[in-house]
């Protein structure tokens, strides 16, 4: 009678082991990586929509001598914005408005306007 030896052909625990930690710190980093470019996208979409009411404050303050008694973001545009000005010099401010993204970062975009002069202002 021939004695036959027995060949081990499955995985040990350490093998199974390390294979699900590296396929659980796989899944980590993608989920990271899903969750900041979701972040990144709010972000400059949040920048985008800062901009056009930018545009929109500064488009009203070269058509209106009296604009700084009316600063106030589209009602198109979704969110909250604070517009601020600040006086550079004379006939020429500083626009500033800022939001928020829902995770809480803060946007900020300004703009130097010349105040009163038409619409046609350079």
């Amino acid at each position: 009678m021939a004695i036959t030896r027995r060949t081990n052909r499955g995985f040990t625990l350490l093998e199974v082991t390390f294979a699900t930690g590296i396929l659980f710190l796989t899944l980590v980093l993608i989920l990271g990586a899903i969750a900041h470019v979701a972040h990144m996208r709010e972000l400059g979409e949040r920048r985008h929509l800062a901009t056009v009411c930018l545009n929109h404050v500064i488009e009203r303050a070269r058509a209106n001598p009296g604009w700084q008694a009316d600063l106030a973001a589209p009602a198109s545009l979704p969110g909250s914005y604070r517009i601020t000005v600040e006086s550079e010099a004379p006939g020429v401010a500083r626009v500033i408005v800022t939001t928020e993204t829902s995770r809480g970062s803060t946007v900020i975009v300004s703009a130097v306007c010349p105040a009163g002069e038409g619409s046609d202002a350079p």
